[in-house]
């Protein structure tokens, strides 16, 4: 039995793009490296970069690991709300106008 093309709207395609962007956001806010999250969600590098791209119709599995990897709560993520993700980034900031300010 052959697959079915998903017809992917326009419309589709910027909820692609947004989730990708999203998920990219998450992973540099915890300062990880697509290699890392690709082996901790169990899917290639590849295959996350054309998510986080927009480029791939995703499994609803590949983004439940790749939450899971990012240790993102998957109703946070759809509410737009990273609180731990945003902490990380603070913490950076915090820390890196610290050292400036130490210069």
């Amino acid at each position: 039995m052959s697959k079915k093309e998903l017809n992917v709207g326009p419309s589709t395609e910027d909820l692609l793009k947004e989730v990708g962007h999203n998920l990219k956001l998450a992973r540099y806010r915890r300062g990880l490296s697509a290699s890392q999250v690709a082996d901790r969600a169990g899917i290639s590098r590849s295959t996350l970069q054309l998510i986080e791209s927009g480029e791939s119709n995703m499994s609803l599995v590949s983004l439940i690991s790749i939450l899971h990897a990012l240790r993102l709560d998957i109703v946070d993520f759809f509410r737009g709300d990273d609180p731990l993700g945003r902490k990380l980034q603070d913490i950076q900031l915090l820390s890196g106008k610290t050292k400036k300010n130490k210069k």
